[in-house]
């Protein structure tokens, strides 16, 4: 795998791809769970979407076996020399897919719990809406009619935010079970990089962790937490929800070529980070009091040097 752009362009292109052929599905699944949860509330006015959690693990564990497996096939074609060792099955990926989200872990058991309140929530406001509609005068028949077109839409556009978030990460756990699995076939194993898209839509964290260079089992550095790879369900939600970053992988006794980055450098990095983050934030108040928060982020990011997003985020903003 090379470290080109070539190599995250097919990357995200392939994940755009499945994403489309995923959201679909998804979309039809949460929709359902809120149809449903709809006909309780034309009958008796209750606003709950019930045991949704069961129908949640599903439909996650469909995203991330159906994108994990590929890449994880993908990556181990490209590592391993034809004819060396035979791939895993696809039974295979998929067992230890389930055991990495619901095993001793339970990383998927956090991340159901988080997509199925997040809807709860949507369901719940949406709810609260059609009951002061009915308190206008509306009609029952047209108010649940208005919450079903209106579940569809958010239905939607969660299932978009859900499918581009668990495609990255499942991809990339997938890549690094590919690599796991041909490192059997390669004595000297792997190295891996971080590859970032740059452009202006990047996290500062994640363009800083761009080029770094570790062994296949250690842990790259993002922002001062480790990580083993880019959307690991263990990275909170501002370092993981529409990330786009990738690994590529190399042979252990290839020269680390220009621009990648160590683990300890990286570390450096996220301390200077951290102390440049908590100055913006001390300043930030006291110059929107007096200033406006257009203002202070202008002043911020010349201060700082850096863009009035990274400022943002900075102060938590996302």
């Amino acid at each position: 795998m090379s470290e080109d752009t070539a190599y995250t362009d097919a990357v995200e292109s392939a994940r755009r791809a499945l994403g489309a052929e995923l959201r679909p599905e998804v979309a039809a699944a949460f929709d359902q769970l809120g149809q449903a949860a709809l006909d309780t509330f034309a009958e008796s006015g209750g606003a709950d979407l019930g045991d949704a959690e069961v129908a949640i693990e599903e439909v996650l564990l469909a995203v991330w076996t159906e994108a994990a497996s590929a890449f994880a096939a993908e990556s181990y074609d490209a590592l391993v020399p034809p004819s060396k060792l035979d791939p895993p099955d696809a039974g295979t990926w998929a067992e230890q897919i389930r055991l990495f989200l619901f095993g001793e872990d339970s990383y998927g058991a956090a991340m159901v719990a988080s997509i199925t309140q997040t809807l709860r929530d949507r369901f719940a406001a949406l709810a609260e809406a059609a009951r002061e509609a009915l308190g206008s005068g509306e009609t029952d028949a047209d108010v649940v009619e208005e919450m079903r077109e209106a579940w569809t839409e958010i239905a939607g556009t969660r299932a978009a935010v859900v499918v581009e978030t668990e495609v990255v990460g499942a991809s990339n756990y997938g890549v690094h079970l590919g690599a796991e699995a041909a490192a059997a076939a390669v004595p000297e194993g792997f190295d891996k990089v971080w590859d970032a898209v740059i452009d202006e839509d990047t996290r500062e964290t994640h363009s800083a962790a761009n080029g770094q260079r570790v062994r296949l089992g250690d842990s790259f550095v993002l922002g001062g937490l480790s990580t083993p790879w880019p959307g690991h369900p263990s990275l909170p939600p501002g370092e993981r929800i529409n990330c786009r970053c990738t690994v590529s992988f190399f042979p252990a006794e290839t020269v680390r070529s220009a621009g990648t980055r160590s683990a300890n450098e990286q570390s450096v990095y996220a301390f200077e980070k951290a102390e440049r983050d908590a100055a913006i934030r001390e300043a930030y108040p006291a110059l929107k009091s007096k200033h406006g928060s257009a203002y202070a982020l202008t002043v911020l990011a010349e201060e700082h040097a850096v863009s009035e997003r990274t400022v943002e985020r900075a102060l938590g903003w996302g």
